[in-house]
């Protein structure tokens, strides 16, 4: 799958920086920070966060260590407990929400964070704690190594994405365990991982970024919307019938519709350049709107 060299820039930026980062996981009570539907309001159980000193020529240094539990207003249901092992009763002598949130709050001040899947997940749980204080959890910076994986690691060498099966591909699974403590720890050596590479790819050529110009340039002739259950893609179809692509819109990023096709053939930047423009959008996220 391909992704727009967009995805890394962020990254890029920020490791020519000399800047404290923060990473960190949430387990919670359930996936839904505010009530939808159905789905009831779910809350934080537990924050692992390392703090990290970083500068461009030494990479990261560890400068701190925190770990919360709080305790919910809601009972933990059965599959969280599997899933965690954290129970009602380990909770039960821990401070409850409004207890703890202006030590979480001062620790997390004005610090850019990391973590795996965060932006679309504990980002979010955050953010509603911070809201029920009357805050906002805003850091200037979020960086998501889920995105990173698939721009850095080819889908030809893993089946997924999940960060059990990424660190699983860099001889990481030893440090895994569901628990916020082996996940923060293998975001952090992912992102350690994933700076050397980009460092070396920039000491050999110049640029931390790989040359996305090279390969067939295809006309398009047409976009379109696909959606199926929880399916949702955008298709381009191309001068030659045989040729086409897709997008899928939760995470922007493209393969093509014959598999046995790979993205490395084409130049991609050129071919959504063109879709942008027949959408009359100006990004990958307004084209994911497209109806």
């Amino acid at each position: 799958m391909y992704f727009s060299p967009a995805i890394l820039t962020t990254f890029v930026d920020f490791l020519h920086l000399d800047e404290d980062i923060i990473v960190y996981d949430c387990e919670t009570t359930g996936l839904t920070p505010v009530k939808t539907g159905a789905e009831p309001e779910c809350h934080i159980i537990q924050i692992s966060a390392i703090r990290m000193a970083h500068n461009y020529m030494d990479g990261f240094c560890v400068l701190d260590e925190r770990e919360w539990y709080i305790r919910p207003v809601e009972t933990i249901p059965d599959k969280i407990v599997e899933l965690t092992g954290i129970t009602d009763e380990f909770l039960a002598d821990k401070p409850a929400e409004a207890e703890i949130f202006g030590e979480i709050r001062d620790f997390f001040k004005d610090t850019a964070v990391v973590g795996y899947n965060n932006r679309r997940f504990d980002d979010l749980f955050m953010d509603e704690m911070y809201k029920r204080y009357g805050e906002r959890f805003r850091p200037y910076l979020s960086l998501d190594m889920y995105p990173v994986s698939q721009t850095l690691v080819s889908p030809r060498d893993v089946k997924n994405y999940k960060l059990a099966t990424i660190a699983a591909h860099f001889g990481l699974d030893g440090v895994m365990s569901h628990s916020t403590c082996g996940d923060v720890e293998a975001a952090m050596l992912l992102m350690e991982r994933y700076a050397q590479t980009l460092m070396e790819r920039e000491e050999k050529t110049g640029s931390m970024f790989p040359d996305y110009n090279a390969g067939v340039k295809m006309r398009v002739t047409g976009i379109s919307r696909y959606e199926r259950g929880k399916l949702r893609r955008i298709y381009v179809n191309t001068a030659d019938p045989k040729v086409s692509f897709y997008m899928e819109t939760c995470n922007l990023g493209w393969a093509c519709k014959d598999k046995n096709m790979s993205t490395d053939r084409f130049n991609m930047p050129d071919m959504i350049s063109q879709a942008l423009r027949i959408a009359k959008v100006s990004s990958e996220r307004e084209l994911a709107q497209y109806k």
